[in-house]
């Protein structure tokens, strides 16, 4: 075999380091996914080096260099530290995400959108109820939609019915007590508690 078509040697990547799933991007701004962390400003020269968009990954390294990395590189290569309760978090609320979206679609509802594609507003509501269902394991399907209206009414929600962000105010069908959703709407909170639990 000649030379060029010897197959390189392969290594394994070591290295531990620092790293923000990014939910937007608005110009210099770069907003996390993580609860707990606020948007943060990146230089010019960073963007047009870059080029970072939602899903992918701001990465911090060793000595403070920092720089982008696509979600699926970024995943392939690294996986949250164990005591990483930030990581643990989002990888659960993408779980639950992931398994809602599959059982809309089964409802015949395909308005769900990928995790990576989803808006801000949605991914954090998810993240807010895995830290709500981790602080309160022994929660029912109730006790979970309570905390997802409180939340929603905090954020200016009302009852419509069509879900729609980006009316004034926005609006969602399921702004009502657990016992007025339908059946297939309370199932909803079911899988996300068995989603949550299935991570302990």
């Amino acid at each position: 075999m000649s030379e060029t078509k010897r197959k390189m040697p392969v290594y394994r990547c070591h290295k531990l380091v620092h790293a923000l799933h990014i939910a937007s991007v608005d110009g210099l701004v770069i907003t996390p996914s993580e609860i707990g962390f606020a948007p943060f400003s990146v230089e010019h020269s960073f963007l047009a080096k870059h080029e970072p968009v939602a899903g992918g990954y701001f990465v911090v390294y060793a000595g403070g260099y920092t720089s982008y990395s696509p979600a699926e590189a970024f995943e392939q290569g690294y996986a949250p530290v164990e005591n990483n309760t930030s990581n643990v978090i989002l990888q659960i609320a993408k779980a639950c995400h992931s398994v809602n979206k599959a059982y809309c679609e089964s409802l015949g509802d395909l308005s769900q959108p990928e995790w990576r594609d989803a808006p801000v507003w949605q991914r954090e509501s998810a993240m807010k109820g895995v830290v709500f269902h981790r602080a309160n394991p022994d929660a029912g399907p109730a006790a979970s939609h309570e905390s997802w209206l409180a939340e929603k009414k905090a954020a200016g929600w009302v009852y419509g019915a069509v879900k729609n962000p980006d009316a004034t105010p926005p609006t969602h069908p399921c702004f009502t007590e657990y016992e007025n959703l339908p059946k297939e709407q309370q199932a909803k909170d079911a899988l996300f508690i068995a989603v949550v639990r299935s991570f302990d």
